[in-house]
């Protein structure tokens, strides 16, 4: 058997051979071995059996991570898609004082103190103006997206 499987480390040659043992007791204990005349060659068979389906799983999970790579790689363009998106639809339907408080907030990270100052507003003001802007931004995008 060790000369068949060259490429594989002894532990992998160790697993087959036990998983291959194990399949012989359980058909010798259910009574299903009993038509095989040749017992060396029904084990080298199943621990041929038994790489070949190690193989054929390995390729699967090397399928599905790639299949994964290319859905997360969908993901991040759809994200920026999404982004852009979001960023026209405050563009064309936020009045010019949105634009800006919104700007000075997730832009700049500015807190409401200092924007007040720089708008010439009071503090309470620049927070209730941040939520009606965020509020009317979450209800054109979600009526957008419908479009989407």
């Amino acid at each position: 058997m060790s000369r068949r499987y060259a490429g594989l480390e002894q532990t992998d040659k160790n697993d087959i051979f036990q998983e291959a043992a194990l399949s012989f007791t359980l058909k010798v204990k259910n009574g299903s071995f009993e038509d095989v005349e040749n017992i060396e060659a029904w084990f080298a068979g199943a621990c041929r059996n038994i790489f070949l389906n190690r193989i054929r799983r390995e390729r699967q999970d090397q399928a599905l991570t790639e299949s994964l790579r290319h859905v997360e790689e969908e993901d991040e363009v759809s994200s920026d898609e999404l982004t852009i998106r979001v960023f026209r639809v405050m563009n064309a339907s936020l009045d010019e004082k949105c634009k800006e408080l919104l700007k000075y907030f997730f832009v700049n990270g500015l807190d409401a103190e200092e924007i007040a100052e720089r708008m010439n507003y009071t503090k309470s003001f620049v927070r209730n103006k941040k939520s009606r802007c965020i509020r009317r931004l979450k209800s054109l995008i979600k009526s957008d997206f419908y479009d989407f």
